[in-house]
């Protein structure tokens, strides 16, 4: 086996990070807020680790709630789960049966992602012009 560089351990270290990011936005109690429905525009409020595949997001979940840093830091590397920041803009397409997930697309994606659904907001509504 080779030695790892620094590149290599920061990478690992920001991806142990995104573990406890997962596990503080599922353990997280649910504020109360403005209800989500299918088809509103959202937007995360949080970066979120998000997977292309329902399946692939139960398991990275669970990664994160054995605390199984290096799992996760692998499993993320070797599957389609990239990390959407914080502001990002998207449609609410779905949700998971327990109401812990929900899958989004960005404009210009064709699938959606799914995240925590502590992550998202529902975006705000533009202010109506003001009349005189």
């Amino acid at each position: 086996m080779g030695r790892r560089t620094v590149q290599q351990d920061g990478e690992l270290n920001t991806k142990i990070g995104l573990a406890c990011i997962v596990l503080l936005t599922l353990a997280a109690p649910v504020a109360a807020k403005e209800p989500i429905h299918i088809g509103h525009d959202v937007v995360l409020t949080k970066a979120s680790p998000a997977c292309a595949k329902r399946s692939e997001f139960d398991a990275l979940v669970e990664l994160a709630e054995r605390r199984d840093a290096a799992g996760f830091a692998d499993y993320m590397a070797s599957h389609d789960c990239p990390v959407l920041n914080a502001g990002t803009a998207a449609l609410y397409e779905d949700q998971a049966f327990s109401g812990r997930a929900m899958c989004i697309r960005r404009p210009g994606d064709s699938n959606c992602f799914w995240i925590p659904a502590a992550a998202v907001q529902k975006a705000a509504q533009a202010l109506p012009a003001p009349r005189f």
